[in-house]
């Protein structure tokens, strides 16, 4: 959810046809993202400037593409044959963070794309899905597979800090970057 001046903007997914279709919602109107035919969810939403970005994944010939839209307008953060998904953003001046997952050689990988360039996150396996901005550090969380058990961390300017000592599973779904006063 983001909030621009008045306004209360949602970004998720409806069933259309029993196909999932990539929405935003201002203030209740539907916006579709995407051809409306594809497969596609979208997963979070920023506002900067005027400008609405949302993050998410479509479906591009069976196989699932992280996709960046600005003002509905949709562009691909990966390319070929291997899976890959959008799952939170965040805006800071002119730079757009991404954070999410992709699927290089069918394992699943920590990424955040900034303006549409890859930064892999970890060597070990999981993904991104939350992010912010503080000052100059840049924050994203998630979680890594370590020796078979998945472990919340958080990525401090590409630094994995573990949030438990790895002996039980642990998962991190959403976060908040406060700045200290």
């Amino acid at each position: 959810m983001a909030v621009d001046g008045d306004a209360v903007l949602a970004a998720g997914w409806e069933d259309v046809k029993g196909v999932r279709v990539a929405r935003v919602w201002r203030d209740g109107l539907a916006q579709t993202l995407g051809d409306g035919i594809a497969p596609s969810e979208a997963t979070a939403i920023g506002v900067s400037g005027g400008d609405v970005y949302v993050a998410g994944i479509q479906s591009v010939d069976g196989v699932h593409r992280a996709v960046l839209w600005k003002n509905g307008s949709g562009a691909f953060l990966t390319e070929g044959p291997e899976g890959s998904g959008a799952l939170s953003i965040c805006v800071s001046g002119g730079d757009v963070y991404v954070a999410g997952k992709a699927f290089p050689g069918g394992s699943a990988e920590a990424v955040v794309w900034k303006n549409g360039t890859a930064i892999r996150q970890s060597e070990a396996l999981g993904a991104a899905c939350a992010g912010g901005l503080s000052g100059r550090d840049l924050f994203f969380g998630g979680s890594v597979l370590d020796h078979e058990v998945l472990t919340a961390v958080i990525w401090k300017n590409g630094i994995a800090i573990p949030l438990t000592d790895g002996s039980r599973t642990s998962d991190l779904e959403g976060m908040a970057v406060v700045p200290r006063p």
